[in-house]
C-alpha cells in the first residue's frame, strides 16, 4: 500500500489515499461518489479496471493500458483515449461522445450496442474496429495524413490478395493513397467494383517504384 493521489489534467487534486495501485484508487473514488471528471490517467496501468456504469467527462487515458477493462453501460464525454491500449475492452451499451481515439490500439474491442458521436480516429488499424455492432454512429472523423474524412456508417473493408483497402463514405483508402468516388454514399455496386480501382492504384505504385 502506498499514498496515491489522483489529479486532474490541470493539476488539481481529486483524491488522496492508500491503495496498492492507481486502478484501485480510481475504483475506490468511484464507489465513494468522489467526482473524478477531468482526471489525468495518461500512461497508467489500468488493466481490468471496472468502469461499468460510470459517467466521466474530460478524462485523459492517453497512452494508458486499459486491456480487459469493463467500460460498459457508461457515459464518456470529451475523453482522450489516444494511443491507449484497448485490447479486450468492453464498451457495450456505452455512450461515447467527443472522444479521441487517434492511434488507439484496438484488438477484440467490443462496442456492441454503443453510441459513438463526434469521435475521432487515426491509423488504419482503428478501422478494423467492428463498427457494425454499434447501435449508433454519428459525425465520426477519420484523419488520414492532412485529410479529414467524415463518416457515420461502418467502414467497408475490401481485401485484394494481401492488400486491404477501406471505404469511408465516398473515399477509398489504399495504403497512403486516396480515391474519391463521385457519390456521397457507398452502394453495393461500388464495393464490387473497388477491385478495379485497387488494381489501378497498385499499378500506379509499381510505376513509381
Amino acid at each position: 500500500m502506498s499514498d496515491i493521489t489522483l489529479y486532474t489534467i490541470d493539476g488539481h487534486v481529486l483524491y488522496t489515499g492508500q491503495h496498492p495501485t492507481i486502478a484501485h484508487a480510481v475504483t475506490y473514488a468511484l464507489l465513494n461518489n468522489i467526482r473524478i471528471n477531468g482526471i489525468d490517467l495518461h500512461d497508467t496501468d489500468l488493466r481490468h479496471i471496472n468502469l461499468d456504469g460510470v459517467t466521466l467527462e474530460n478524462a485523459s487515458f492517453n497512452g494508458a493500458d486499459l486491456s480487459g477493462a469493463n467500460m460498459s453501460e457508461a457515459d464518456f464525454k470529451n475523453c482522450d483515449f489516444s494511443g491507449a491500449r484497448l485490447t479486450d475492452v468492453c464498451f457495450c451499451y456505452s455512450n461515447i461522445i467527443d472522444c479521441n481515439f487517434r492511434y488507439s490500439l484496438f484488438s477484440d474491442t467490443d462496442i456492441s450496442m454503443s453510441c459513438l458521436e463526434s469521435c475521432s480516429f487515426e491509423g488504419l488499424k482503428s478501422l478494423y474496429l467492428d463498427f457494425h455492432t454499434a447501435f449508433k454512429l454519428e459525425s465520426l472523423t477519420y484523419y488520414h495524413g492532412s485529410e479529414t474524412i467524415s463518416f457515420s456508417r461502418p467502414p467497408v473493408i475490401v481485401k485484394a490478395g494481401n492488400q486491404s483497402s477501406f471505404i469511408l463514405s465516398n473515399i477509398l483508402i489504399y495504403n497512403d493513397r486516396q480515391h474519391t468516388f463521385g457519390t456521397t454514399y457507398t452502394p453495393e455496386s461500388m464495393v464490387k467494383s473497388t477491385q478495379k480501382v485497387l488494381q489501378f492504384m497498385v499499378d500506379c505504385e509499381k510505376e513509381v517504384i
